[in-house]
């Protein structure tokens, strides 16, 4: 027997099933429409929200910057906020905070030169609060440099920069006379000899000034407890001075000497231009060395110098860099000995010595050991220029230093963002 339906069997439970299923389908098919919505409605909100905090973070740390730069009594939390604020940050403390500090600490060390800017803001969330509870935050962070202006003159014709050595500057010479002043950032000690010492110039100590009243004779002021002053060489690269450096390649190629570890000067040789050494170097007048005073010549060495001038020759020069490099816009100083050995120890050993000078010629030329002790023993002599060590040593009696500030390179001051 054949049987006929005119419809399908009702199958009511199935039939429920089915439409629950479906139900949950879509509800979780609406979650991610939404999640997918919020993401590109409130992370595009999100990412302008950064975009605009990390150039109101970077504004703010140029103004604080440029308030360390350049003004006398300088406020760069104001300065910094200030910036902020015209850049849609306010500080108002529920929307977005702004904090500045100054000094700030970098690569372990506060410097007064650097100010940090951190900027915290946030926005509600709308479709996100699906997947996500609360506001939405974005943090950002800028460090910025000032290199502040730097005038030669208030140098001095002696710096010792260490501010950890009892006596970074120490003079013991007898019948010295200094003319352009003596700048510490520890402690300043003439005790001078049997012949009175003659110092024309200030006397600026961060530490104190032991001045012996019945052998040295002061024109100038003496100020113990003085502010810190960053050595102004600091930005001196001493690679732009070696083979591949922007210096050492502006030069004439017969002006360019270049002496890798081991190498010495021959014996009779002519000193003149650019000498770089890797290593340690040893000049001296006994092995027939001349320098050609027309040209001058500049002494550079990652190692210990030591250097004996005491016959053959009248005086030696610098070789004046300038005509040659004037066009990189580098700090070129009238070096005449620059070597950047040294431990930044305070005992003149191996380990510490930066330059060794003496001898009898009048020398004219800025002599700079920045990590090391510069001992100078040169008597009876005219020195014309600058003497900048870690730690400075003059023990040469009847010796005269004049400081010549056209020998060290101004700077105008610059700000930059540094992190």
């Amino acid at each position: 027997m054949i049987r006929s339906f005119d419809s399908l069997p009702n199958f009511p439970h199935r039939q429920a099933k089915q439409r629950g299923q479906a139900i949950l389908i879509v509800a979780l098919g609406m979650v991610a429409l939404l999640a997918f919505t919020g993401l590109a409605i409130d992370g595009g909100g999100l990412i302008a929200l950064y975009r605009d905090a990390v150039n109101a973070t970077d504004a703010s740390v140029l103004a604080a910057s440029y308030a360390i730069c350049v003004d006398d009594t300088p406020d760069p939390a104001q300065a910094g906020r200030d910036a902020a604020a015209q850049n849609g940050f306010d500080n108002n403390g529920v929307s977005n905070t702004v904090t500045v500090t100054w000094p700030a600490v970098v690569d372990g060390v506060q410097s007064e030169d650097y100010v940090q800017v951190e900027i915290t803001a946030e926005k509600p969330a709308y479709f996100i609060q699906v997947v996500r509870d609360g506001p939405l935050l974005v943090h950002t962070k800028s460090v910025g440099y000032c290199r502040r202006k730097f005038n030669p003159a208030t140098v001095g014709a002696i710096f010792g920069i260490s501010d950890t050595c009892d006596n970074s500057v120490d003079i013991s010479g007898a019948g010295q006379s200094i003319t352009g002043g003596v700048t510490s950032n520890s402690d300043i000690d003439f005790t001078g000899g049997g012949q009175p010492v003659t110092i024309i110039g200030d006397l600026s100590a961060v530490g104190g000034v032991e001045i012996n009243p019945s052998k040295v004779t002061l024109t100038g002021t003496a100020t113990g407890g003085a502010p810190h002053v960053d050595n102004p060489l600091d930005i001196v690269d001493i690679d732009d001075y070696a083979p591949g450096g922007a210096i050492y390649e502006a030069l004439p190629d017969n002006m360019v000497h270049y002496y890798p570890v081991g190498s010495e000067i021959a014996k009779g040789s002519t000193l003149s231009g650019l000498y770089f050494f890797e290593g340690d170097v040893k000049i001296s007048t006994s092995d027939d060395l001349l320098w050609n005073i027309v040209t001058g010549a500049t002494i550079i060495s990652r190692g210990v110098m030591d250097i004996h001038l005491d016959k053959g020759i009248a005086a030696v020069y610098y070789y004046d860099l300038m005509p040659a490099t004037e066009a990189l816009e580098l700090p070129v100083a009238g070096f005449i000995f620059f070597t950047t050995a040294g431990n930044k120890g305070c005992t003149g050993n191996a380990a510490n010595n930066a330059i060794s000078y003496n001898g009898q010629i009048n020398t004219t030329g800025v002599v700079y050991g920045p990590n090391g002790v510069v001992d100078s023993s040169f008597p009876s002599v005219t020195y014309y220029g600058a003497v900048i060590g870690w730690r400075v040593k003059m023990s040469g009696s009847s010796a005269t230093i004049i400081h010549i500030p056209s020998l060290l390179p101004p700077m105008p001051p610059k700000v930059s963002v540094a992190q």
